[in-house]
């Protein structure tokens, strides 16, 4: 299943309307992250299921995905990989109760569970900044390039 909670307009430090994407097979997880997102200004959409996920993504402009990296039906690792080349414009956020696991690819960033709600708001506004200053430069070169041997 896919929910959503949306918002109506930007607010002055963000210029867009962005999708913020989690996902994570733990219902309880997701439900505190929902709340935790939920003063934000843009729209969250949760799912359960990464497969589900990689379906919906694609087909929306979403500005980040947050992932849990430990789930049964695909590791977090794998998820975001795919991802990123079904939509290279999405920025990745993997959320682990093990970092230390966690061989950080220099395209996504790692938060640890559990996460203090303020910092996982001030790090996901950083990202749609992040991510609005490079529409702004133009087109990413790298958006449309071959993935990488090792992906």
């Amino acid at each position: 299943m896919i929910d959503t909670t949306s918002k109506e307009t930007p607010t002055p430090d963000l210029l867009e309307t962005h999708v913020v994407m989690v996902v994570d097979d733990d219902a309880n997880t997701l439900s505190a992250l929902r709340r935790a997102l939920a003063p934000e200004p843009y729209f969250v959409v949760t799912s359960e299921h990464p497969k589900l996920a990689l379906q919906w993504i694609p087909r929306r402009n979403v500005s980040v995905v947050i992932s849990d990296r430990r789930m049964p039906e695909m590791m977090g690792d794998r998820f975001l990989r795919e991802v990123r080349q079904s939509s290279p414009r999405s920025i990745l956020l993997l959320l682990t109760a093990y970092p230390e696991e966690v061989l950080e690819p220099p395209y996504v960033t790692v938060l640890s569970k559990p996460w203090d709600d303020k910092t996982l708001r001030k790090t996901v506004r950083r990202l749609l900044r992040e991510r609005e200053e490079k529409s702004q430069l133009g087109p990413d070169p790298e958006a449309n390039a071959p993935p990488s041997p090792e992906a």
